[in-house]
């Protein structure tokens, strides 16, 4: 069966709070990056690294300080926050991702990498910034018959793992193999019958 490499693409939607503090008055820049390793094992390989969200901004100081402690309490806030003298603040946080690809589903490790091909944010109040990125894995091995599984999902808990995974079912392969095979059966009945009519008659 003829074999193609792919983009696997993926999307992902993600929000980051603010301290107390820290909230945005006005956004100056923003950047989402891959910073990823390939590590190749027996039977899979992994794609490990994080994406990396870089921006600078200028803290709203009038924001107010009344504070839902029960809904922001449970909230995933930036990783680091630095405020430089001249009033910037200049934010970094990552996204941790953890990819399994089989290893049979990759032909060169030097041609697998991971792309952003788009992103776009939103800042629907001071203290919170949503995000939607657009991902893609190249160098990825597969049939054309071939259905595939994508998962993505990054944790709400403290370690923040992404998974993704990718795996390879054969259902369809075997349910052409099945009709195949009644397809031989009937037609070799009508042959029997029609041999049994004409020595009728």
């Amino acid at each position: 069966m003829p074999q193609e490499e792919q983009q696997l693409r993926f999307s992902i939607e993600e929000s980051v709070w603010f301290q107390k503090g820290q909230e945005v008055s006005e956004l100056l820049s923003i950047s989402l990056d891959p910073d990823i390793s390939i590590h190749e094992h027996d039977q899979y390989v992994s794609i490990r690294g994080a994406l990396l969200l870089m921006g600078e901004y200028k803290i709203d100081e009038q924001a107010e300080e009344e504070v839902n402690f029960f809904e922001y309490g449970n909230m995933r806030y930036v990783n680091e926050i630095i405020t430089t003298e001249d009033g910037v603040s200049l934010l970094s946080h990552r996204f941790p991702v953890d990819i399994t690809v089989p290893r049979e589903k990759i032909r060169n490790l030097n041609e697998v990498f991971v792309t952003i091909e788009s992103f776009d944010y939103d800042l629907p109040e001071v203290k919170c910034l949503k995000l939607v990125a657009d991902l893609a894995i190249s160098g990825i091995i597969q049939e054309e018959s071939v259905s595939k599984r994508e998962v993505f999902s990054i944790e709400e808990d403290v370690e923040e793992k992404a998974e993704f995974i990718i795996e390879e079912h054969d259902q369809e392969e075997k349910a052409e193999r099945v009709l195949e095979g009644h397809a031989r059966e009937e037609k070799a009945e009508r042959v029997l019958e029609e041999h049994a009519r004409e020595e009728k008659a």
